[in-house]
């Protein structure tokens, strides 16, 4: 249900709202002697880039989207064989991002605003409390356990491992119109079979099938079939 009233909210985004617009207020912790911040439409065919000042930790974007997409913040303009600091889906919405590279595993980093963006959030909370938490606990366990409990341990990841996939490919299923499929896709489809992998990039809507991110993937996809 949670999921049905974003594509209606999107729905009346695209099509009652007369603004494309969006705009990025963010903060940034951690980043020493950096003055810019770019973003960049994840894998897109042509350079998109766009950078903007740092001033007390602090920085901004506006501009126009017309189908939400996967952008990444990097910090630095040579993006090539720069990791990205953040990954989020760029919608028209006005956006809050929290960077954050002291904590631990860039847990304080934080992206919220926008219908898309807060229900990526919902779906990783909720996929954290059934898997992932668990998972965590079970390989703390595994580093102690004697051999019999080992293998007892190591099918209840695998089975965990198997929910959490489960999950995700329900999810893409049932919302092939939203690029938070699409965002779900993007963490999980190198460890999908192949033929999982083709099914999953055969549901999605024409405008999510038009996206940088989607084109990669079915990219990759083709490749792996020429394997």
């Amino acid at each position: 249900m949670k999921a049905t009233i974003l594509i209606l909210s999107f729905s009346i985004i695209v099509g009652c709202s007369t603004s494309n617009e969006y705009s990025i207020k963010g903060t940034i912790i951690g980043f020493q002697g950096m003055d810019w911040v770019y973003i960049q439409k994840l894998w897109s065919e042509d350079l998109q880039v766009d950078s903007t000042r740092i001033k007390n930790e602090k920085f901004s974007f506006e501009g126009t989207i017309d189908v939400p997409e996967i952008y990444a913040i990097f910090p630095k303009a040579n993006i090539d064989g720069c990791q990205p600091v953040c990954t989020f889906i760029l919608e028209p919405a006005d956006l809050e991002i929290h960077l954050d590279t002291i904590s631990l595993f860039n847990d304080g980093t934080l992206v919220k605003g926008g219908p898309f963006n807060d229900e990526f959030n919902s779906v990783f909370i909720e996929k954290q409390e059934k898997f992932y938490n668990e998972i965590d606990k079970l390989m703390l366990d595994l580093n102690e356990a004697g051999e019999d409990d080992r293998i007892i341990i190591e099918q209840k990841v695998k089975d965990l491992n198997a929910a959490e996939t489960r999950y995700t490919t329900d999810y893409i299923e049932s919302y092939p119109e939203s690029p938070v499929s699409v965002y779900l896709l993007l963490w999980k489809y190198f460890s999908l079979p192949l033929d999982e992998w083709g099914r999953l990039l055969s549901v999605f809507s024409p405008e999510m099938k038009s996206t940088s991110v989607y084109k990669r993937i079915e990219s990759d996809y083709q490749k792996r079939l020429e394997l």
